[in-house]
């Protein structure tokens, strides 16, 4: 699909909030927050090809960004040990 005759951009579809804060913290969220969007954004395209591989990859690369997501949802909450100090 296009914009204005160009290919949509993935900017198009999303933004990645500036934080201003020093916590890191409140940037792990954020980065977090992305991932999940960019999770959504793939998985939507998982419905607008029809090339099995590609299916496939889009599902496997929203399912390694779902494992990132959890680490910095983890180190953001202090879940895991490792994370804690």
């Amino acid at each position: 699909m296009t914009t204005n005759g160009r290919p949509r951009a993935f900017s198009d579809y999303m933004t990645i909030p500036t934080i201003e804060s020093t916590d890191a913290k409140r940037h792990a969220a954020n980065v977090a927050k992305t991932l999940s969007d960019l999770v959504e954004y793939l998985r939507g395209d998982i419905a607008r090809v029809e090339e099995p591989r590609l299916q496939a990859l889009l599902e496997t690369s929203a399912e390694v960004l779902l494992g990132l997501r959890k680490a910095y949802k983890d180190y953001a909450v202090g879940t895991e040990a490792v994370w804690r100090r």
